[in-house]
């Protein structure tokens, strides 16, 4: 038995009729009524869920710790505003570079023969 390649004419024919069928089932599968069913129930319950978060987050705003979000907010944007929070953290990134610094020239200083410029000077032996 010899192995024979189908006819171009019919290898063509056969991925057509493919896409076709493969087309009509996901045309069909979309249209059914399961489907639209499911999508149905999708909507309902994500509603809900919806409706649920906007209660919640309705009654947060106006609880107590809500409250007291909402006035941190509105300070922390005052602070924000006036350059305050900016000042704090150019501080802040300063005293960490600060440290980050000393810490590689002690580590460097450690390793080096020749003192740094900040060390001490050497005792002749």
């Amino acid at each position: 038995m010899t192995d024979q390649t189908p006819p171009q004419d019919e290898l063509s024919e056969e991925m057509r009729k493919l896409a076709e069928n493969i087309n009509r089932f996901a045309k069909t599968a979309w249209e059914s009524p399961e489907r639209q069913k499911i999508q149905s129930e999708l909507e309902t319950h994500l509603n809900e869920i919806g409706g649920g978060l906007e209660d919640a987050a309705q009654q947060f705003s106006q609880s107590p710790a809500g409250q007291q979000v909402k006035n941190e907010l509105k300070d922390f944007n005052r602070r924000l505003a006036n350059g305050e929070i900016e000042t704090q953290v150019k501080k802040e990134v300063v005293n960490v570079l600060g440290i980050l610094n000393r810490e590689i020239e002690q580590v460097a200083n450690r390793h080096s023969s020749t003192p740094g410029p900040d060390a001490p000077p050497q005792k002749p032996v």
